[in-house]
């Protein structure tokens, strides 16, 4: 459940948002460049125990890596899960070429369709930063889709750890502290509580913004407002400056 937030939200100065999945709608992408080898498996995948499946052998990889690019991740993770399913077979050089052509998917992975208007409206009241378990290339492209909303960004790759390591979030504050920016005065925002609201609440983060992006209703853990999308927390965002005026 969640917890009472102390301020309002307008009261917060920065907005510290996960991307890939709170922005993007990455399950579906990652799921369409994920089809094909699913397809040479002799057992048959539904969508959801696919990604989980798959994300378990990529969090794996990243603890075996963590400096690695994400991209590398990706195409190691893709072929050490083709093994797994028996889609690949011990050995076999073929799927080299496909391994790079699921690592390079990211840049197809489509924004929600409220990300880019909301973090327009969002911009004029937050600083807008962003940390991501990505490369510095993958989110300068995804940030310019999105319309280039962010004053900072913060990448895996630069970091050198994938979250929820607490390196992470301990490199945020030190980002935003450059501006000014304390950590009480940011909040997470992110449909992740074990990557980014758990590790954020460990580092002294506020209760921060769980965006409800698979209709979960409410779950357990360290945040302090609940939305379905990015309209909403505009609205709330809005109601609260309108209120004040």
């Amino acid at each position: 459940m969640p917890i009472t937030p102390t301020r309002p939200l307008t009261a917060h100065k920065a907005l510290l948002f996960d991307v890939y999945g709170t922005l993007i709608d990455w399950h579906t992408g990652l799921y369409t460049a994920l089809s094909p080898l699913l397809s040479l498996s002799h057992t048959p995948w539904e969508r959801a125990d696919a990604l989980a499946a798959f994300l378990s052998v990529e969090a794996d990889v990243c603890a075996r890596s963590p400096a690695s690019q994400y991209t590398d991740i990706l195409g190691e993770a893709y072929v050490e899960f083709g093994r797994r399913i028996g889609a690949i077979p011990d050995g076999a050089n073929s799927h080299i070429r496909a391994a790079r052509t699921f690592a390079a998917s990211v840049r197809t992975w489509a924004p929600w369709p409220d990300s880019a208007r909301a973090l327009a409206r969002l911009r004029p009241h937050f600083t807008l930063a962003a940390l991501s378990n990505i490369d510095d290339a993958s989110l300068a492209f995804t940030s310019a889709v999105l319309g280039s909303p962010f004053d900072v960004t913060m990448t895996a790759e630069a970091i050198g750890s994938y979250k929820p390591a607490p390196a992470n979030f301990e490199y945020a504050l030190a980002r935003l502290g450059e501006r000014g920016i304390g950590r009480e005065d940011a909040l997470v925002v992110s449909y992740l509580m074990r990557t980014d609201h758990v590790p954020a609440a460990a580092a002294g983060f506020p209760p921060g913004v769980w965006v409800d992006r698979e209709g979960k209703g409410s779950v357990e853990g360290p945040y302090g407002w609940r939305v379905n999308d990015l309209d909403e927390l505009v609205e709330l965002v809005e109601k609260e400056l309108t209120e004040t005026q």
